[in-house]
């Protein structure tokens, strides 16, 4: 994981103006649109902060607006509401999370619902939309206004059938059974290699806590936010029926690895099991087919691998950061569990479905492998 940012230039903005954009992203949010959302804060109450900010997985917030807010709040922010906007991995999106004594009824899938029925590219416009909404509590009305309008691309009932089919590569047995002993023996070797942190452990303990509470915090949010977009909606005739299943069989799954979680590895199942159940749902939504993308076999955290890369001589989907990492020589952002006390890659551990799909890089349908489990 990457250092922890300097957040100072963020707190400053949030007690001043109540904004913060950051300058990575000022092409997408320029100065004007910034200048409307001071406006629309001033003098709000409940207060309302916006803090546009370049997020990525596997950064120090789990690349997750709710994280981002609450890290703030707990290093001294003000109480309120803080609306987060974001380049997500699927495309830009907005949260909003309330924090401290004078909170919103504001629930966490209202929000970026609204922001993808203002546009599904523009990260101005859902900012631009979402923050004036939350500030005069009309949220949750103008979701019902854009689904009546046909504006949301989620369109689902629990009532709902289909085949339950996954459209999925073909993965030869004996290539998958390979690939995993030449990635358990090289993360052995790798982990044996591994250079000790030269922190003392009570800081090491403290600092894994606040990382898995976050985890488990943003698990949470996101199997909630899936079966309330769930729930939004009737299906209708130009679904894609199979996508729909999909997305249905994913949340249902992670309610459970949610329920049974014993671990990091769970939870952090849970979050995959939820983006893939959530992009599902808007294929569903438009019609469209879908078909799970393969997450960075790494770390799944870091979201979509779009490139294979080659590491201590075994080759593997791994997504640009690790890619990079890799080619720099540097050690990429592995996702570390812990077996009796020891911190190992999750490939190392016997943790299931997980260590033999990498989180579906290599079996992408973890629907099955979790049904034969669960």
């Amino acid at each position: 994981m990457s250092d922890d940012p300097d957040l100072g230039a963020v707190q400053q903005a949030l007690t001043t103006t109540g904004v913060y954009v950051d300058p990575a992203l000022a092409d997408q949010v320029p100065a004007s649109v910034a200048r409307q959302l001071v406006a629309d804060v001033r003098g709000s109450d409940p207060a309302v902060y916006v803090v546009v900010y370049p997020l990525t997985r596997g950064d120090a917030f789990q690349g997750d607006g709710a994280s981002l807010a609450r890290t703030l709040f707990d290093d001294g922010g003000p109480a309120g509401t803080y609306v987060v906007a974001y380049e997500d991995y699927d495309g830009p999106t907005v949260k909003a999370v309330a924090l401290g004594s004078t909170q919103q009824d504001l629930r966490d899938s209202t929000v970026p619902l609204l922001a993808r029925a203002t546009s599904e590219t523009d990260l101005a416009a859902q900012v631009g939309a979402v923050v004036p909404a939350v500030v005069d509590g009309t949220v949750e009305s103008q979701v019902e206004q854009a689904r009546q309008e046909g504006r949301l691309d989620y369109s689902t009932s629990t009532g709902a059938s289909g085949d339950g089919s996954v459209v999925v590569p073909a993965v030869g047995g004996g290539l998958l059974v390979a690939l995993l002993a030449v990635a358990v023996v090289l993360l052995r070797r790798r982990s044996r290699a591994r250079r000790r942190l030269a922190l003392p452990r009570a800081v090491v303990r403290r600092v894994r806590h606040a990382s898995d509470r976050q985890l488990a915090q943003r698990a949470e949010t996101e199997v909630l936010a899936l079966g309330e977009a769930i729930d939004a909606h009737e299906i209708s005739p130009r679904d894609d029926t199979a996508a729909w299943q999909a997305a249905l069989d994913h949340y249902e799954l992670a309610r459970r690895v949610m329920e049974r979680a014993t671990g990091t590895a769970d939870v952090v199942g849970a979050v995959v099991l939820a983006e893939r159940g959530t992009a599902a749902l808007r294929r569903a939504g438009r019609g469209e087919t879908w078909t799970p993308e393969k997450p960075c076999y790494l770390n799944p955290l870091h979201g979509r691998a779009t490139t294979t890369t080659r590491w201590l001589d075994a080759r593997f989907p791994a997504c640009r950061a690790c890619d990079r990492d890799v080619d720099a020589g540097r050690e990429p952002d592995t996702l570390v569990v812990t077996v009796d006390g020891r911190s190992v890659h999750y490939a190392e551990a016997d943790v299931e479905p997980w260590a033999s799909t990498g989180y579906g890089s290599l079996d992408p349908d973890l629907v099955a492998a979790l049904q034969r489990r669960l």
